[in-house]
């Protein structure tokens, strides 16, 4: 069965901050602020979902026993709440 990736939302495509590698995170230059991140030191890049391969959909045989379905995990404790099930790669079946 196919159904729509739940990492992607479908579109075949995730986005998300990454550290720019131009001023390593600072956001400074020696002449002042980075021109490639405008002084935030990270970067939203536009990626491939790797879940999906950036289809938007996936072949499903049954939802993900760890996150029931839902592609995240609950901590009770710690700095995250909540994070991507790493069992089905955050698409709830596997």
């Amino acid at each position: 069965m196919e159904v729509i990736c739940g990492k992607c939302n479908g579109t075949g495509i995730i986005y998300r901050h990454e550290t720019c590698t131009v001023c390593g995170g600072t956001g400074k230059m020696n002449y002042g602020p980075c021109s490639n991140c405008n002084g935030t030191g990270s970067v939203y890049v536009q990626k491939t979902c790797d879940a999906c391969h950036g289809t938007g959909k996936i072949n499903a045989t049954k939802k993900c026993p760890v996150c029931n379905g839902t592609g995240r995990i609950h901590h009770e404790s710690g700095p995250v709440e909540w994070s991507t099930c790493s069992t089905c790669n955050g698409t709830g079946w596997i």
